[in-house]
């Protein structure tokens, strides 16, 4: 229990990354396609709705659709 302790609270802290570095670049790259996505979903015109998504939106309640898209690339920026 104490190595536990040790490990988790240390006494000095030294700014280091104890451990395999692989989480850390995969950290920085799932980030870096949800930033990504997240700014395509914000600055394209339809949403990305029907650009990507294929979805038809030529019908009512389009703006609503575009709206939501835009949301969820909110989402990833905050």
């Amino acid at each position: 229990m104490k190595n536990i302790l040790a490990t988790l609270l240390p006494a000095k802290a030294d700014n280091t990354l104890p451990g395999w570095k692989l989480p850390f670049y995969e950290f920085i790259l799932i980030t870096l396609v949800g930033t990504v996505r997240s700014f395509i979903h914000l600055l394209s015109p339809d949403g990305g709705a029907g650009s990507i998504a294929g979805m038809n939106l030529a019908v009512t309640g389009a703006n609503e659709v575009i709206f939501a898209f835009a949301l969820w690339g909110v989402v990833w920026v905050i």
